[in-house]
């Protein structure tokens, strides 16, 4: 089972392979994937790295937590798995009536 790094403090715009080839320096088989604002399909300041083996994800997390990329310190930890089965909505409230938004009645 590979290992998800969350990977902070990145820029609006970058270059993603600048940031991959950081880290391949670490080691290899290191997959990244920036998250990206729907609108403007800019950079949201962080993304996650999938690593296989866990002591190259704890060499990657010792390498570039706090490192300087783009003009600011990356911010790299293991990233908590949600439970897609927990019932709640995307930000993490439980599903009740005051959270739904209803169509109004014409």
């Amino acid at each position: 089972m590979s290992i998800r790094l969350y990977i902070g403090n990145l820029p609006q715009t970058f270059e993603e392979q600048e940031l991959v080839a950081l880290l391949k320096s670490v080691g290899e088989g290191i997959r990244f994937k920036s998250v990206l604002d729907r609108e403007t399909g800019a950079c949201r300041g962080f993304g996650f790295a999938n690593v296989d083996d866990p002591k190259l994800a704890d060499a990657v997390i010792e390498a570039l937590n706090g490192k300087e990329f783009g003009g600011s310190a990356l911010r790299v930890e293991r990233s908590e798995r949600r439970d897609n089965n927990a019932g709640g909505n995307r930000r993490g409230a439980p599903m009740q009536p005051a959270n739904l938004k209803w169509p109004a009645r014409l």
